[in-house]
Parts: C-alpha cells; sequence; structure tokens
C-alpha cells in the first residue's frame, strides 16, 4: 500500500474484510460453528473501516475526486470475490492519517491479507462464468465451500501471521475493530469540522489509542499448535459443530418433523428441497418433501415466544401449496437463524417480486420509493375482525362510528436499500399497522390504516371496547387515500369480554415487539457516536457475554448506552443520565431508568428497572481502559456540544 497511508486506503482494506466475511458465510454450511465468531467479527471491522472512511469524508473540507482505484484492486482474487464488494463511496479521501492510526490501518490490512491467502487455499470455487447472478443482476462469489482439508485440520492452520489459532485470530480482529471504533468515536466528538485539523487536536488521544491497541494486539498474539495432532487427521466434523440450528416444523394440523434444519443447498438454483430431518430414531419424510415455490414467504409471529410462518410452501408429493410454521428454535440460535434464513429469504424474495411489477402488503416501495418494505411481523387476527360491532373515531370533541366491520388486519414491515441486499441491512420500521376492512358502500371508505407505535396506549375499557389512544389514522376508497388524522383516539367495540382481551392481547404483542427493537436499534433521529465490543460486560442486574456497547445521540443532545449480546439473548437499554458525562477522572454512574430484555428458555421478558444499575465492569482491566478512552471521547463531545461547537453528523 503506498504511503503515506490515508483515509482512503481505509475503503480499500473495508473491502477487503467484507470480502472474506462473505466467504465465511458462503462457506458456513461445511464450517465448524468457531468460525461464525470470525465472520461477525470480520463484517464488524468492514463497517468500522467503511465508518471511518465515511465521516472522515463528511468533515473533510474539500470533496474528493472520483476513483477507481479500489475496483482494480486485488483484481488476482476475483475467483473469490465476485460481486461480493461492499455499495460505498465512489471517492477517496487522499489525507493523510495520524502515524499513530496509520500503524493500526497497516497492521489490519496485513491481518486480512494473511486471512484472504488462507481463503484462497482452502476455498472450494465455482467454474468461471457457472456461479450466477445474485437478484439484482451482480455476478455470485465464486467461492462455495471450504476444503475438506480445512474442515478437518483447521485447529492446526496459522491463521495469523504470528501463526495464532482461530481464537487468536478473533481476538486480534476485535482489538482493530475497537481501536477503529474509538478513533470514530473521538471524531465525531472534535471541535473541528476539518479532519486534518481534528487529527492535530486529538493528537493526544489518538496516541492514548494507538498505546491500548499495540499492548492489546500482542496479547491476542497467542500462538496456536502447528504440530500434527493424529486425532484430528480422522476427525469428523459432526453435525452440531457445523453451525446448524434446529427446529420444530408444523402443518396446519400436525407436527411434521420435531427436529428439522434447512437444507444446506435451499438458495442454491435447482435445489428444490426446504428442510432436513435431522431426528436420530425416526425420519419424516414429509417435512423432506417440501419446497420453495416462487411464491413463498417467511413472517414471523409476534409474541414472547418466536415462531415463523413460512406461507406457499410446496408439497412435491401433492403439488399443494401450504402454509408451514417453525417453532422451537433455541434463544441463542435465533439471530443467526434470522440473519441465515429469514432475512435473505424475505430480501429475495422482495426484490424478485418488485423486479415483477408485482406490489402487494408482503412487498412494496415506501411512499418516498427510496426504500423497500418487505413484511416482517404478522399477527394472527383469525375471526377477531368479525368481532367488532363499530368503530369510534374521536378527533378535537368530534366523534365518528362507522360499523359492518368486515376484517381485521396487524403487521409490521422492514425497510430494505433498493440497491443493496448485504448482510445485517435493512431496519424494522418504527410503526404497525393495524388495517379494518370495511363491507357496504364501494363509495365509502372501505378500510382504515392506524399507525400503531412503541410508546401507543392501549386499553380495556369498559363495555367491551378496545381503545387506541393518540395515533395517525387514514382512509382509503380502494388503494386511493381519502383521509388523514393525527393524534386520533380509536375505539373498538367488541362483542364481549372475551374477544376484547383477545385483540387487547394481541395489539399488545405487536406493541411490545415495537418497544424491543426500539430499546435495542438506534434510531432514525440517533447517530452513534461510540461503538465498542468486550468478550464480557457485568452489571447487577445481567452479565452480557460477547457484547456490543453502543452510545448514541439525539439531535437535542440525549445520549443512550445499548448494551447487545451477540446472539441478541439479552440487550441493557438505559437513557443515560448526566452524572455519567462528568470529567473523565471520575467514575460514571448508571442511575437512570433501564430496560433489560432477556431471552429465558423459549420465553422473551422484558424487565424495567426505574433506578437503574450502580456499575458496568468489563471482563479485563483492557476493556475497563477500552471503555474508559471511549467515555472521553464521548466526554469530549458534550463539553463541546454545550459550547455549541458540535457539528450533527448524519449516520
Amino acid at each position: 500500500m503506498a504511503s503515506p497511508i490515508s483515509f482512503g486506503d481505509a475503503v480499500a482494506i473495508a473491502k477487503i474484510a467484507y470480502r472474506i466475511a462473505h466467504a465465511f458465510t458462503q462457506g458456513s454450511k461445511s464450517a465448524p460453528a468457531e468460525f461464525r465468531e470470525v465472520e461477525n467479527q470480520l463484517y464488524s471491522l468492514s463497517t468500522a473501516l467503511s465508518a471511518l472512511q465515511d465521516v472522515a469524508r463528511q468533515t473533510s473540507s474539500f470533496s474528493s475526486s472520483s476513483s477507481q482505484d479500489n475496483k482494480n484492486n486485488n483484481s488476482k482474487n476475483n475467483a473469490i470475490t465476485d460481486g461480493t464488494t461492499p455499495a460505498g463511496s465512489s471517492s477517496t479521501n487522499t489525507t493523510p492519517v495520524d502515524p499513530s492510526l496509520a500503524v493500526i490501518l497497516e497492521n489490519c490490512a496485513e491481518t486480512l491479507k494473511h486471512l484472504e491467502k488462507i481463503v484462497e487455499k482452502y476455498g472450494v470455487v465455482a467454474p468461471k462464468g457457472k456461479s450466477g447472478s445474485n437478484s439484482d443482476g451482480t455476478a455470485k462469489s465464486r467461492f462455495q465451500k471450504w476444503s475438506g482439508e480445512l474442515v478437518k485440520n483447521y485447529r492446526k492452520i496459522a491463521w495469523t501471521t504470528e501463526a495464532g489459532d482461530l481464537a487468536a485470530l478473533r481476538s486480534q480482529l476485535l482489538v482493530h475493530t475497537n481501536s477503529l471504533n474509538l478513533v470514530l468515536g473521538t471524531i465525531l466528538s472534535s471541535r473541528t469540522t476539518r479532519i486534518e485539523d481534528n487529527l492535530k487536536e486529538n493528537s493526544a488521544m489518538l496516541h492514548d489509542i494507538h498505546v491500548w491497541w499495540a499492548q492489546n494486539l500482542k496479547d491476542a498474539t497467542v500462538k496456536g499448535s502447528t504440530s500434527p495432532d493424529p486425532a484430528l487427521e480422522t476427525a469428523e466434523v459432526v453435525e452440531e459443530e457445523s453451525g446448524a440450528v434446529f427446529f420444530e416444523v408444523h402443518g396446519t394440523s400436525q407436527v411434521l418433523c420435531p427436529r428439522a434444519r434447512v437444507h444446506d443447498e435451499w438458495k442454491e438454483p435447482g435445489v428444490t428441497q426446504l428442510f432436513v430431518c435431522a431426528c436420530r430414531s425416526e425420519r419424516h419424510q414429509g417435512v423432506e418433501d417440501l419446497a420453495l415455490s416462487s411464491l413463498s414467504f417467511p413472517i414471523r409471529r409476534p409474541g414472547e415466544i418466536s415462531s415463523w410462518m413460512l406461507f406457499k410452501v410446496l408439497d412435491k408429493r401433492t403439488s399443494q401449496m401450504l402454509p408451514v410454521e417453525i417453532r422451537n428454535v433455541k434463544a441463542a440460535d435465533i439471530a443467526h437463524f434470522e440473519e441465515s434464513f429469514i432475512q435473505p429469504l424475505t430480501d429475495a424474495r422482495a426484490r424478485v417480486m418488485l423486479q415483477q411489477g408485482v406490489s402487494n402488503q408482503l412487498a412494496h416501495l415506501s411512499a418516498d420509493a427510496a426504500h423497500i418494505r418487505a413484511i416482517n411481523l404478522h399477527s394472527d387476527l383469525a375471526g377477531l375482525g368479525k368481532s367488532i360491532d363499530a368503530v369510534t373515531f374521536c378527533v378535537n370533541h368530534r366523534k365518528l362510528r362507522k360499523g359492518n366491520v368486515d376484517g381485521l388486519q396487524l403487521l409490521s414491515y422492514r425497510q430494505l436499500s433498493r440497491h443493496d441486499s448485504l448482510r445485517g441491512s435493512g431496519s424494522a420500521v418504527d410503526h404497525a399497522e393495524l388495517t379494518i376492512f370495511y363491507g357496504g358502500d364501494a363509495a365509502d371508505i372501505t378500510k382504515s390504516v392506524v399507525h400503531m407505535a412503541a410508546d401507543t396506549t392501549l386499553a380495556m375499557e369498559s363495555g367491551d371496547v378496545v381503545a387506541i389512544r393518540q395515533v395517525a389514522c387514514f382512509g382509503y376508497n380502494g388503494e386511493e387515500e381519502v383521509s388523514h388524522l393525527e393524534k386520533v383516539d380509536i375505539l373498538l367495540h367488541m362483542t364481549g369480554l372475551e374477544v376484547t382481551q383477545q385483540l387487547h392481547a394481541k395489539l399488545e404483542d405487536m406493541r411490545l415487539e415495537l418497544f424491543v427493537a426500539h430499546l435495542q436499534t438506534p434510531g432514525p433521529d440517533e447517530i452513534v457516536v461510540l461503538h465498542l465490543q468486550a468478550t464480557e460486560v457485568q452489571c447487577e442486574v445481567a452479565v452480557i457475554p460477547d457484547a456490543d456497547i453502543i452510545i448514541t445521540r439525539t439531535r437535542d443532545g440525549q445520549h443512550r448506552l445499548i448494551v447487545t449480546s451477540r446472539n441478541r439473548c439479552t440487550v441493557l437499554a438505559q437513557i443515560l443520565p448526566t452524572t455519567f458525562f462528568t470529567s473523565p477522572s471520575h467514575t460514571p454512574t448508571f442511575v437512570a431508568p433501564t430496560w433489560l430484555i432477556q431471552l429465558e428458555g423459549a420465553k422473551r421478558k422484558v424487565y424495567h428497572y426505574p433506578e437503574g444499575f450502580r456499575f458496568l465492569s468489563f471482563h479485563s482491566s483492557s476493556a475497563e481502559k477500552m471503555f474508559e478512552l471511549g467515555r472521553t471521547a464521548v466526554v469530549q463531545g458534550v463539553e463541546t456540544e454545550m459550547e455549541g461547537g458540535l457539528p450533527i453528523r448524519q449516520k
């Protein structure tokens, strides 16, 4: 890489990280479970590198010129990486970086290039021209899977330049990612808007980050054994070690298989089998006769117990389309199951539908046509629509009562980019849609669409009424919007107490889903000012392993702490008190309302701690120092904000 290294070089390094991560994703079906953690870490590193370049470009005082260097970079590796680079800026910021940051970037590139050689050596690739295309027309990666040699002997491979094992590689990637995110937090908190001035102002902070990075990178270079191990020469990777996710598959009236998994090749053209029976004592052929049809679409059911529906699955024995339900995914596997199967299937189906000119409730363009909206959650309200006598709309002391309710529907969406389908792309829309259908006069309003949010007030009232308070409501005649009201109180008059309780419970399940999504994800009005990772975070209410630590800031200066376990089984969220932003030399406090989300067995539980917690501790002193450096950057940003000098930057 040319010297001196610049922020523009971060883009090239980010693309290398993404390409390798994509290879790990492609090879996951043939890989040991340990590979999943490296895969996740590579995606995190790629994101950190891309964010560094994005912020450098935003804070630079000049427009970067268009460059083609990244398109031609590493062209010799196209056999593995065709079509797998993430979408990014077409411009390159040539501002030289601080020497401390330059060393981090150069070492990061060295680590990735060594790993790229391993991917080249042990990857099985498709012949040129045989890899096919993605749904957006781009070429698919030719990397197909890991070779049998690697799967059998991965513990003996030198995964790092210092001959470290897989754990050492993950540790190195973690150190690189955290260091870059600390630098990013420092840039975001700067008083300056020019990246050149920013580097000078924060040279002392960058030096401290470099010292932390150097010490932790040294600790991470644990050497693994490279001597032959006879036991490994003949070792077979059993099914559980491959990272497979197991679940129950239910038909319309029976359990089709109590222990199934997704077929390894489910995404490949020409593969018709969707599931594999993994039962040890009995083979359930019926589940293996199920296949995806061109109309198949997945959705998740709201509620404390996770389950998913696949609509219009093809039963090859009968040639019939039927719905299939997936239940009992282990709590620790839910996030991986959604990322590796549910979301990719949703994204692919939504994009194909829109390319074919099909737009409906499953998938359609957003109102501004900038995004794709694909169904995410769908509540089963079977029969409840017929149990509504009438609906009363109350706004500005006026009331309108409407009867002849013909049906009810409750769903929410994920929002996807129109132009790419990167791993982890897309976010939940911040409201759900309750649609009330009416019979009768076709010239009148035929349906009302109510937008429910995470903070929407729901209540059961006397007279068998379900009340939805202060919401937006849209009236339609056919597909044409004819009315739009804000801050409406809606009263659903039910036919009895039992159906009143059922409908209220369904609405509350959806509202809680929106609330949980709000707690664990930065909102559209928040920017991430700090993002770190730790092997373990503790407070008196939770122990969170493999933790993502995020601090966000809103436009009005409010900060929020979000700590999430890698498998998303535990989420801790708190609006940070002002005492957190005392001088960095003082211990921060966390005495503020806190929410804890935990998956306990098969159930999700949400706990509220009005007084928060007393401490946040880490597994090691190096992690404590990392958080201290990050808090210092955030505190500097708050001080600058109070002086009126901190610009608001978009994510």
